[in-house]
C-alpha cells in the first residue's frame, strides 16, 4: 500500500458489539506499506433473570368438609388458593432474549392464571409477559406435603445472552385440623347412681364424685352436620366444648414459617375459653404460632354466648395469617371449621288441656297437680305432659326433661310432717330408700340412672316428654330442661350447696305440688242448716286434699217408705217435741239414692247426708223377756229393757219404731192362777199395742210403760205374765259410712266443728282409714285399733286406755280384734285424731300417722 495517511472503516456483526460500524480518518501507512488503526467495539452481553414472590409460602389444604353440608346449604369452601408473581429482568436487552418465555412448576398445586381458578395455566409464560411483569398465578393446593415452586426460563441460544438458573420457593400444601368433641351420651346413659340410698346425704356425694366421660371427637361429617349444639350461656350454669387444635405436621411446613399464625374465628355468637369451668376467655380471632403448634397441640373450649337464628349458623374457623410485609397478603379462611348450633329455652311449661268431660288437674295460680281426678286411677293421673320450646324453629336439638325433687320433700315444710321421724313404726324406722318405687316420681328410664328421659326438637323446635310425679301428697318438683349436650345438668339436686349450683331451665311455673281432690254433695232435711264446712275443709287440705262442694239435696217424709220423722224426745229425754229426721242402717237406702252420680268431671264424689239422729234401727230387737203383773203391782209399770247385741246405753225405744209397723215383734199375756199348791199357765192372748207406750217421761232411753190387759185377773192368786220382744234402734251415734256407699252420715249438731269431725272421719272410713295391714316400705301405723269403742277400724292417738274385764275378750293378734298397742279387753277415750272411734268436738285433726297413710294414698276412688 502506498505510503499516506488513510481513512479506514471496520463493520462487525449485528446485535454482538455496541456498534455496527467504526471508522477513522488518520491512519498512516509508513515505509514498508503497513499502517495500524485502532477500531474499539465493546461485545455485547445481556442476563436475564427469573424471580417468584409469594403471598404465602404455604397453601391450605380443602379437606372436603362442605361435602358434608345439607343439600341446599351454600357451601363452606377452603380458602385453599394462595398467590404468587412471576417476572423475568435482562441486564441490558441486548442482544434481545428471543426464547418463547418460562416455564412454571407447582407439584403439590394446580396453577391458574385467575383468582376463580377457571383457567389453568397452558404452556409456558411469554417472554414479553414476564419481562413486563409481574405474573400473578394462583396456586390451588392438591396434595399436601412440601414442594419447590419453580419458574425456568427457556435457554438463549446465543452465547451472548445468558439465562440464569430457575427461580425457586419452597413451599409447601399444609393441612390445618381442629378436633371438636362432644359429650358421649351411649357412656354417659350407663352410668348409674341409686337415688334411694340412705342417708341421701351419701347419694348427694356419691352423685358429685360422679365423673363423667371425656368428650369424645365428631367426625368431620359429624362436625360439619348435624354439628355441635350449646346452650347459650348464662351465669355459668351450661356447658362447653372441648375443642382440640391439632399438632401440625412439621414435615408440611417449609423454613420461614414458624411465625406464621394459625386462628381461631368465630362465626356467629361463641366465645373460647383455656378452661372447662372456670373463667379463661381468650381474645378471638385466638392466634397460635406455627412453630407452638408444630410442637404441641392446643385444647380449649367453646362456650355459646349468643343463640343463632338457625341450625349451624354459628362456626368456628381455623385459619392462616402472617405478619405484615412482603406481597399483599390476606387472612386464609376456613382450613377447618367446625359448626354449632346455639341454642337457648323460650319456655318450659305443662302442656296440659283438658278434655271437655274432664276436671281441671292442673291449677297454675296454686302450682297444684292434682293426681286422682278424672277417673285416671293411680299412675295414668300422675303423669304430665311437659313441652319446651326453643326461642328459635331449630329441629333436631335433644332435650332431657327432669322432674328435680324439691330439697324439703319428705319433710314438713313440704309434708306437714316429718318422714319418716314422725311415721316411724313401733319396731323400727322405716328407711324412705325402702318405700316402693312405684310410689316415687318418673323422669329417667330407670331411678338408678343419671340422664334423664329425652325427646327432640321438632320444626317447630319444641319437644315434649310425660314425666310422672311421685303419689305422695305435698310432694314438690321443679320442672326442668337442659340440652343433652348439658349433660352436668343431669347431677342437678335442689338446694344442695354443690350440685345446685349450675340450674337447668325451669319451667315458668314452678315448683308442681303433688295434691288430689275430692267432691262432696250435701243432702239434708229441709229445715236443717248444714255445717259450715270451713274446718273440714281445712282438715282436708292439711294431707293435701282438696274438697269440692258440688250440690245440695233437701229431703223431706216424701223421700221416705216410713216417716223418718220423730219427736225428740224419743230420742233422748226431756228432749222437747221438735220433730227429727232419723237416719241409720234401716232407711239409709232412701237417703243415699238422693245422691247425684259422680261424673267423669267430678271423682271421685262422696255423700254427705245430714240428719237430725243417726240412730241404726234394722234388724235391732230387744231380747225376749217376761214381766209378771200381781198383787203388788196390779197397774202400769216401766220396763227397762236388754239387747244381747246392743249395749243398754244405746237401745232405745221408739215408738213408731224406726222400721215402721208395731213397736212389738211379739207381745203375749198369759193368765197364771195359783190352786193347789200350784201355778197353771193359760192360754197366751196378744197384747193391746196401746198396753205398751213409750212414754216422754220415761227415765232411760232403753224403758216403755206397760199397763196390764183389762181382761186380766190380778189379785192374790191371780197373776198377768207378760212376754214380749219390742223393735229398739242403736244410738245415737255421730254418723257412719253405709256399707257399699260413697255416703258418710253426719248427725247435726249445735257444734260445726262436730259435724265437720264426723264427715272427715267418714270420709276418712271411705279410703279404708285408720290402716291396720302392714305395706312394704312405709310405716305401720302405730295407733291402729279395732272394736274397744266404734265400729270398725280406727285410730287411738292421744287416747287414753281403760282395761275393763267385764268388756267383751278381745285378742290383739286375731282380725277383726286388732290393737297396734297390744290391748285387750277394755276401751279408750279422749283420742287426739279425727279417726278417733268416738267424736270429740272441735278436734278435726289427722295424727301424724294417719296423715302419713292418707299422703301416699292413691285417692281415686273409695273402698
Amino acid at each position: 500500500m502506498a505510503l499516506g495517511v488513510y481513512s479506514v472503516t471496520a463493520k462487525v456483526p449485528k446485535d454482538l458489539f455496541d456498534a455496527l460500524s467504526r471508522n477513522t480518518s488518520s491512519t498512516e501507512v509508513t515505509d514498508g506499506g503497513l499502517g495500524k488503526a485502532r477500531l474499539e467495539f465493546k461485545w455485547l452481553l445481556n442476563v436475564v433473570t427469573p424471580k417468584i414472590e409469594v403471598e404465602y409460602k404455604v397453601v391450605l389444604l380443602d379437606r372436603g368438609l362442605s361435602a358434608h353440608q345439607p343439600a341446599g346449604e351454600a357451601k363452606l369452601l377452603t380458602e385453599n388458593v394462595t398467590y404468587v408473581q412471576v417476572s423475568a429482568s435482562e441486564s441490558t436487552g441486548a442482544p434481545p432474549y428471543t426464547a418463547e418465555g418460562a416455564s412454571f412448576e407447582a407439584p403439590n398445586c394446580e396453577v391458574f392464571t385467575d383468582d376463580k381458578c377457571t383457567q389453568p395455566l397452558a404452556g409456558k409464560i411469554k417472554r414479553a409477559d414476564l419481562f413486563a411483569g409481574p405474573v400473578k398465578l394462583f396456586l390451588r393446593a392438591k396434595t399436601a406435603g412440601k414442594f419447590t415452586a419453580k419458574l425456568t426460563m427457556d435457554p438463549s441460544g446465543n452465547g451472548h445472552v445468558q439465562v440464569k438458573p430457575p427461580a425457586t420457593e419452597e413451599m409447601g400444601v399444609v393441612e390445618l385440623k381442629m378436633l371438636v368433641h362432644q359429650h358421649d351420651i351411649p357412656a354417659i346413659s350407663n352410668l348409674t347412681e341409686d337415688p334411694d340410698t340412705e342417708p341421701v346425704s351419701t347419694y348427694h356425694t356419691k352423685l358429685k364424685g360422679k365423673v363423667l366421660p371425656d368428650q369424645i371427637v365428631l367426625s368431620d361429617a359429624d362436625k360439619i352436620n348435624p354439628g355441635r349444639a350449646l346452650h347459650e350461656q348464662n351465669a355459668g350454669h351450661h356447658g362447653r366444648a372441648k375443642l382440640v387444635v391439632s399438632k401440625l405436621d412439621a414435615g408440611q411446613w417449609p423454613a420461614g414459617t414458624d411465625d406464621y399464625e394459625i386462628t381461631l374465628s368465630a362465626v356467629g355468637g361463641l366465645d373460647l375459653h383455656g378452661k372447662e369451668v372456670d373463667a379463661d376467655l381468650k381474645a378471638l380471632p385466638f392466634k397460635l404460632k406455627v412453630s407452638a403448634l408444630k410442637a404441641n397441640a392446643e385444647t380449649l373450649w367453646v362456650e355459646g354466648k349468643t343463640a343463632g337464628a338457625a341450625l349451624r349458623d354459628t362456626r368456628l374457623e381455623l385459619g392462616l395469617d402472617r405478619a405484615a410485609g412482603g406481597l399483599a397478603k390476606t387472612p386464609k379462611a376456613r382450613g377447618d371449621f367446625g359448626c354449632f348450633s346455639v341454642v337457648k329455652f323460650e319456655s318450659l311449661k305443662i302442656n296440659y288441656t283438658k278434655a271437655a268431660d274432664e276436671h281441671q288437674a292442673w291449677d297454675e295460680a296454686q302450682k297444684r297437680f292434682y293426681i286422682n281426678i278424672n277417673k285416671k286411677g293411680d299412675v295414668p293421673g300422675r303423669k304430665i305432659t311437659f313441652k319446651a320450646k326453643l326461642s328459635v324453629k331449630l329441629a333436631g336439638i335433644p332435650l332431657r326433661f327432669m322432674l328435680a325433687p324439691d330439697k324439703d320433700n319428705t319433710k314438713a315444710a313440704n309434708w306437714n310432717i316429718d318422714f319418716p321421724t314422725d311415721g316411724k313404726s313401733g319396731a323400727a324406722d322405716v328407711k324412705w330408700k325402702d318405700v316402693p318405687a312405684a310410689l316415687k316420681h318418673v323422669d329417667k328410664t330407670a331411678r338408678n340412672r343419671l340422664l334423664h328421659l329425652r325427646a327432640v326438637t321438632n320444626a317447630n323446635g319444641e319437644a315434649e316428654v310425660e314425666l310422672q310425679l311421685s303419689r305422695w301428697g305435698g310432694d314438690k318438683f321443679h320442672p326442668a330442661v337442659y340440652i343433652e349436650q348439658d349433660p352436668h345438668l343431669c347431677k342437678y339436686v335442689h338446694g344442695h350447696a354443690d350440685l345446685g349450683k349450675r340450674e337447668p331451665k325451669f319451667a315458668a311455673v314452678t315448683p308442681v305440688q303433688v295434691w288430689r281432690k275430692v267432691f262432696y254433695q250435701v243432702t239434708r232435711p229441709k229445715d236443717t242448716a248444714m255445717a259450715a264446712m270451713g274446718g273440714f275443709d281445712t282438715s282436708q287440705r292439711k294431707i293435701f286434699l282438696e274438697p269440692v262442694f258440688t250440690n245440695e239435696k233437701l229431703m223431706d217424709a216424701s223421700n221416705f217408705t216410713v216417716d223418718p220423722y220423730r219427736a225428740a224426745w224419743q230420742f233422748e229425754a226431756g228432749a222437747g217435741d221438735k220433730a227429727m229426721l232419723c237416719i241409720g242402717t234401716h232407711n239409709d237406702k232412701k237417703a243415699t239414692d238422693l245422691f247425684t252420680v259422680e261424673t267423669k268431671d267430678k271423682a271421685p264424689k262422696f255423700h254427705i247426708v245430714v240428719c237430725d239422729e243417726q240412730f241404726d234401727a234394722d234388724g235391732v230387737q230387744s231380747d225376749f223377756v217376761h214381766f209378771d203383773f200381781d198383787n203388788a203391782n196390779k197397774v202400769a209399770r216401766d220396763v227397762t229393757l236388754t239387747s244381747t247385741s246392743v249395749p243398754s246405753h244405746k237401745l232405745t225405744m221408739i215408738d213408731p219404731p224406726l222400721q215402721g209397723g208395731n213397736l212389738a215383734i211379739q207381745a203375749k199375756w198369759q193368765q197364771m192362777t195359783f190352786a193347789a199348791g200350784a201355778w197353771t199357765t193359760g192360754a197366751a192372748n196378744d197384747l193391746p199395742a196401746a198396753n205398751i207406750k213409750v212414754l216422754k217421761t220415761r227415765g232411760a232411753k232403753n224403758q216403755v210403760n206397760l199397763t196390764p190387759p183389762a181382761a186380766g185377773v190380778i189379785d192374790a192368786t191371780h197373776v198377768v205374765r207378760v212376754r214380749l220382744e219390742l223393735k229398739g234402734a242403736n244410738g245415737p251415734w255421730a254418723g257412719w259410712a253405709p256399707d257399699g256407699t260413697v255416703a258418710s252420715v253426719v248427725k247435726a249438731s249445735s257444734s260445726d266443728a262436730r259435724m265437720q269431725d264426723v264427715a272427715a272421719h267418714e270420709m276418712g272410713h271411705l279410703f279404708a282409714k285408720a290402716r291396720v295391714d302392714s305395706l312394704a316400705g312405709i310405716p305401720d301405723h302405730k295407733f291402729f285399733y279395732q272394736q274397744r269403742g266404734g265400729s270398725g277400724s280406727h285410730c287411738a292417738f292421744g287416747a287414753t286406755w281403760t282395761a275393763d274385764a267385764t268388756a267383751p275378750a278381745l285378742n290383739p293378734a286375731t282380725a277383726e280384734e286388732r290393737d297396734a298397742q297390744g290391748n285387750g279387753a277394755g276401751r279408750y277415750d279422749d283420742g287426739k285424731c279425727i279417726m278417733f272411734g268416738i267424736v270429740a268436738a272441735a278436734k278435726v285433726e289427722w295424727c301424724k300417722h294417719c296423715a302419713l297413710d292418707y299422703l301416699f294414698h292413691d285417692m281415686s276412688k273409695f273402698h
